[in-house]
């Protein structure tokens, strides 16, 4: 399968909510955008939760929770401490996808 048509948007994500304390002291209002890479300063733990959506979105598919909102909103997988993330493409950012380096994902030479 070739990806020379395949094309990601950026995602905006904005933290939304905080209660307890976040070990990366995340706060409300914190913003990324993330584009092919993972953004830098963002909790793995909290990025890793959400990059399937964050994929969904990149890819052009829609949905959104809670409905009628527009957005994805996720809680960081600390169950301790929550922090409560904002997931949206953003608008006119559609470009092509970073091409896969020759022979990359071929399950057959692993």
């Amino acid at each position: 399968m070739s990806n020379s048509t395949s094309s990601i948007t950026d995602v905006k994500v904005t933290i939304v909510h905080v209660k307890g304390t976040c070990p990366y002291e995340h706060k409300v209002g914190d913003k990324w955008i993330v584009d092919h890479k993972t953004p830098g300063g963002m909790c793995n733990m909290a990025y890793m939760s959400m990059y399937p959506h964050i994929r969904v979105l990149q890819r052009g598919g829609q949905y959104e929770l809670p409905k009628g909102s527009g957005v994805i909103r996720l809680g960081c997988p600390d169950a301790w401490n929550c922090v409560v993330f904002e997931l949206e493409a953003v608008p006119g950012t559609s470009r092509p996808a970073p091409q896969l380096a020759p022979g990359t994902g071929d399950l057959d030479k692993l």
